[in-house]
Parts: C-alpha cells; sequence; structure tokens
C-alpha cells in the first residue's frame, strides 16, 4: 500500500490522473498499462517519482536500449563496419559478418520507431515528413562530400562536378537506405491501420516479400539482414528485454552455444542469435558503466554513427591509395572516417534542425 497523498501523473489522452491515499501497487500497474503512462509529472517526493520512474520504465522503454543509450552501441556497430570495409580495401581476409551488424541495425530500427510509436502521443502524424528526411538529408550530404573528396584525391578536380552528379542524383540510393526507407513505409501504413500481433505479422510477411524481391533483383545484400527490423519490433512489442534482463547470464550462455551449432553450418544463419546476444551483452554492461568516462565519450561519437556508416568508404580508398605500411592504413582507418564524419553530422543537423522549425511552424 503506498500512502502518498495524491499524485498527479502525466496520461496518454488526458490531462491528469489523480491517485489517491492507500493505492495498492497492483492497481497502480493496473492503470499504468491501462493508460499509458508517459513520466511522472509530480517530483516533490523522491520516493514516489523513482518508484513511479523504475516502473515506467520497466513498463515501456528499457532504460538500457534508448535511443540516447544505444549511441555507444551504434558507435561500435558503425566502426565495426568500418574496420571490416578497411580490411577489404587493404587486402585482409576476415570472415563475412556484415549482414550480422546491419541486421543490428535493422533491429534497433525497428525497436526505436515502436517505442516511439508506444511512448509519443500522435507519432505517425508527422512521421513521413520527419522520418524520411531524417535519413535522406544526411544521405546526400555525405555523398555530396564523397564525391568532393573523390575527385580531389582520387580522380580530378575537373571530375568533382560529374560526380557529384553520378553520387548524388544517378547512382541508386545505398542500399541499407533503400530497404530501411522501404521498412519505413511498410510500418507507417501497417501500424496506422492496425496494432498489435496483426501489425507485427503483416511487418514482417511485407518485410520479407520486400526483401526477397530487392534480393532477386539486385543481389544477397537485401536479404541477408531484413530480419532484424520485425524483429526489433516484437522486441518491442512483447517487452523481451525486461525477460532477458532477468536471465541474462543465461541467455547469454545459450546463445553463445547456438552460434557455437550455427557457425559451421550457413553463415545467414548467425543474424538473429548474434543480434541478441549483442543487446544481452549491452543490457550486462550497460548498469555497470553507464555513467563512465570512456561510456560518454563513447555515447557522443555515437552521435555521428550513421553519417560514419555512409561516409567512410571514399577516405578508405584515398587511404589505401596514399599509405603503404599496414599497421599506419589499420589506424588512419580508425581515425579519419570519424574526424570526416562529425562535421558532416554537425552540418546535417543544423539542415534538419531548421527543416524541423519549419515543419513546426507549418
Amino acid at each position: 500500500m503506498i500512502d502518498s497523498g495524491s499524485i498527479c501523473v502525466g496520461i496518454r489522452g488526458f490531462k491528469s490522473l489523480p491517485l489517491h491515499h492507500n493505492v495498492p501497487v497492483r492497481f497502480l500497474s493496473a492503470r499504468c498499462r491501462a493508460y499509458g503512462i508517459s513520466r511522472m509529472m509530480d517530483r516533490s517526493h523522491p520516493f514516489l517519482y523513482h518508484f513511479g520512474h523504475d516502473f515506467i520504465m520497466e513498463g515501456t522503454t528499457d532504460r538500457s536500449l534508448t535511443a540516447e543509450n544505444t549511441r555507444s552501441l551504434r558507435f561500435f556497430l558503425a566502426m565495426t563496419v568500418v574496420m571490416c570495409h578497411a580490411a577489404s580495401v587493404f587486402g585482409i581476409a576476415l570472415p563475412k559478418m556484415l549482414h550480422i551488424i546491419v541486421c543490428a541495425f535493422f533491429f534497433l530500427s525497428g525497436y526505436g520507431l515502436h517505442e516511439s510509436l508506444k511512448n509519443k502521443e500522435g507519432y505517425l502524424r508527422n512521421f513521413v515528413p520527419r522520418r524520411y528526411p531524417a535519413l535522406l538529408i544526411p544521405y546526400f550530404i555525405c555523398y555530396t562530400v564523397m564525391a568532393v573528396v573523390a575527385g580531389i584525391f582520387l580522380f580530378s578536380y575537373t571530375d568533382i562536378p560529374r560526380l557529384i552528379l553520378d553520387y548524388v542524383f544517378l547512382f541508386p540510393l545505398h542500399w541499407f537506405v533503400m530497404e530501411l526507407l522501404i521498412f519505413y513505409t511498410i510500418f507507417y501504413f501497417v501500424f496506422l491501420f492496425a496494432r498489435g500481433t496483426k501489425a507485427l505479422v503483416a511487418v514482417t510477411v511485407l518485410c520479407t516479400a520486400s526483401a526477397l524481391i530487392l534480393t532477386h533483383q539486385y543481389g544477397i545484400l537485401y536479404g541477408a539482414s531484413f530480419m532484424g527490423f520485425p524483429f526489433g519490433i516484437f522486441f518491442s512489442m512483447f517487452g523481451a528485454g525486461r525477460w532477458i534482463k532477468r536471465n541474462n547470464k543465461v541467455v547469454i550462455v545459450a546463445l553463445l552455444a547456438l552460434l557455437a551449432v550455427l557457425f559451421p553450418i550457413y553463415e545467414y544463419t548467425w543474424g538473429l542469435p548474434f543480434v541478441l546476444l549483442i543487446i544481452s551483452l549491452r543490457m550486462f554492461f550497460f548498469e555497470r558503466y553507464e555513467g563512465s568516462r570512456v561510456h560518454r565519450a563513447i555515447s557522443k561519437c555515437g552521435s555521428f554513427s550513421y553519417e560514419l556508416f555512409l561516409i567512410h568508404w571514399t577516405f578508405l580508398l584515398v587511404i589505401e591509395r596514399y599509405t603503404d605500411w599496414l599497421p599506419l592504413k589499420i589506424a588512419l582507418a580508425a581515425v579519419i572516417p570519424c574526424l570526416a564524419a562529425y562535421p558532416v553530422y554537425r552540418l546535417s543537423r543544423a539542415v534538419l534542425n531548421k527543416y524541423n522549425k519549419a515543419l513546426d511552424r507549418n
């Protein structure tokens, strides 16, 4: 029993819901689930505020998987892509694992979209005018920069206009961006008309169909990683993170055993188990290292993970052309793409902020 006077709680669709003296915790839980509480509004009583905050985080978004707290994970994933591509450019043989990393990015996208749908009122109302530019504006800025860099260091200054025309307008969209835009479109239209299990099944079927069509037309890249997106929605919809957090060590051991069995069979069976292992390890280490200086530094770098994912390839080609010593190549591959991605990220954010402000005024 809680004897606390009255708590004012922010509720989706209501201004406030008064909860009075002697309210059983189980009644609070039922009310929270029924009305979709987004956050505690009354912070005057420390115990009550922390009780409400912890309860709500458990019932909606797992704190270790919020957009802000997965920045370090996204930076780790993006750097893995960079270094795997660097190994390919520099002639170093590595196991094929990039589809697993992209599967993890798709997972985080699907998870984040559904969490936003659950916790933000009217999320779908501005979904298309906000989410699509958030992908495309950084994409076009990154590819313009890549065209200029390629013209200066790999071709000639006179080739820059042609390269910009090719990179930005004539070449097809990067396969990851194209597939993610398709998944965004599927998510939007499905959840516009359905919710719950029906929506999850529809998203899974449509994502599978689109991935198979793209694979048939353009190659295996489109079909190797797509299941991460509906799996992320499933993870959010059924609160799988809470169960994994309670049984974290057992889950990690079980997934390692499963991967040991799948590893010699076929490389494209590793995707979802490996992603689940990454998420489980993320949850395991989050509480231990949250707030450390290293975690904060890596999280800041995670802000430009998308730009890093897009822009690194041209810089790897430049490093390969102008550097001969392999250890120096690897060191430069770890540093130069990050140094290039950060100002591109700042420019992208400035453009997006102006666009969003103009959208809000309208």
